[in-house]
């Protein structure tokens, strides 16, 4: 089995399972992060055990806890015990939120320098992965500079989707569930 490498596992992220998340947020099967989150660590789980080329090399964790950068980022795939891939996921329903989105940004790039100049261990990539009614313009872009080439931002809802009154009106109404008398 050919050796996979961090090209292969960025054109699945970016692409294959771009696709597929948003085929499930447009079937209402991702009504918060905590959806998005479980449905992303599933198939990146499936993805990883498919294509590894040993069993075991690969372990993607959900919220593991990181002592020395005393913070839980969503998603983190491990190659050989050592952090490889570091994701933040955020779902919303407007631009309102674009502070948090920047924090998440931040704690990616810091997690970038923490490990490399603590441990002298570079972490391959770090993304930013969102589900919104509304695209980000400035967000999109990405970091320059240190984080060009670590860090990318994925929005996973493409920019034509607009979602109209109806999708609207069932999104809220199973994110919100009320139960009738």
């Amino acid at each position: 089995m050919k050796k996979l490498g961090i090209k292969e596992i960025h054109n699945f992220i970016s692409k294959n399972l771009k696709d597929k998340i948003f085929k499930n947020y447009k079937n209402y099967e991702i009504l918060s992060e905590a959806d998005l989150q479980s449905h992303v660590w599933q198939l990146l789980f499936k993805y990883f055990r498919k294509k590894e080329e040993k069993k075991g090399l690969f372990r993607v964790h959900n919220e593991p806890y990181h002592k020395e950068l005393k913070n839980h980022p969503d998603l983190v795939v491990y190659k050989n015990d050592k952090p490889y891939i570091i994701i933040e996921l955020k779902e919303w329903r407007s631009s309102r939120k674009k502070n948090a989105a920047n924090k998440d940004v931040k704690r990616l790039l810091d997690a970038k320098k923490h490990f490399f100049e603590k441990h002298k261990y570079k972490i391959k990539r770090g993304y930013f992965m969102y589900v919104s009614w509304k695209p980000f313009k400035n967000l999109n872009e990405g970091p320059k500079r240190d984080g060009a080439r670590f860090l990318f931002v994925i929005p996973l809802v493409p920019d034509d989707f607009i979602p109209t009154k109806q999708w609207k009106d069932g999104f809220k109404q199973r994110s919100k569930y009320i139960e009738k008398p």
